[in-house]
Order: C-alpha cells, then sequence, then structure tokens
C-alpha cells in the first residue's frame, strides 16, 4: 500500500535517478555471477527450485527498471524494448560465467531469465 501511494513520486524520479538504478541492479546482477560458489540448500531440487526462482526474480526487476528508463525517454514500446534489453543482458550474463571457475553457462538460465522480464513487465504494466 505504501508504495502504490508513493508511485507517482517513483514513476517521476529524473531520468539520472532511473539510470542510475538500473545500472546499480545490472551490477548486482554481475557481482552474483562472478561468485564462483553461490550458497547451496541442503535438499539439491530445493537449490534448483531457489536458483531458478532467484534467476526469474533477478531478470523481471531488471525489465521492470530498464522500462522505467526507457520510459523517461518516450521511448515507443519501453516494455518490448526492456524485455530486449533483459534478454541481452542474460545473454551477456551467461558469456560472463564461462570466464568464472566453477560457473558454467546455461541456455536454460536464459529462457528462465527470459520469463522472469516476461513476467515482471506483466505484473507491472502500467
Amino acid at each position: 500500500m505504501i508504495l502504490r501511494s508513493r508511485w507517482p513520486v517513483i514513476a517521476s524520479a529524473p531520468t539520472a535517478v532511473r539510470w542510475a538504478m538500473t545500472l546499480f541492479w545490472m551490477a548486482v546482477i554481475f557481482f552474483l555471477s562472478a561468485q564462483p560458489h553461490l550458497p547451496q540448500a541442503p535438499e539439491p531440487w530445493l537449490d534448483t527450485l531457489l536458483k531458478k526462482t532467484a534467476h526469474g526474480l533477478e531478470y523481471a526487476i531488471l525489465a521492470v527498471l530498464a522500462r522505467w528508463t526507457l520510459q523517461a525517454h518516450g521511448a515507443p514500446h519501453a516494455g518490448r524494448w526492456a524485455w530486449g534489453w533483459a534478454v541481452l543482458y542474460a545473454l551477456t550474463d551467461e558469456a560472463h560465467q564461462m570466464l568464472v571457475p566453477g560457473r558454467h553457462p546455461s541456455g536454460w538460465d536464459v529462457l528462465i531469465d527470459a520469463l522472469g522480464a516476461a513476467i515482471g513487465l506483466w505484473v507491472r504494466r502500467s
């Protein structure tokens, strides 16, 4: 409820703030991808569920932030461009993981990221 009552203030944030938040979130994703070993849940199925859910959520947030940033510039079809932005970043993220010892790229992760981005944009449609 608090977020809804403050949404006009958030929605009208300056372009620089929007860019800063979006780039910060991209840096968070990059930092997490650079970790050679992430904590694991005690059960393999739970570990997979938690990590794949986190993947989708990371990119849902990125897509919403990207659309918000693009809307500040009056971009037509900002949601479509934001989804493309998130998917492109997911691809570069998987390529980055090739360089991190103990990590490996996964096409499934890109699909989960793309789905997460789409769900995020759908949930936060405006």
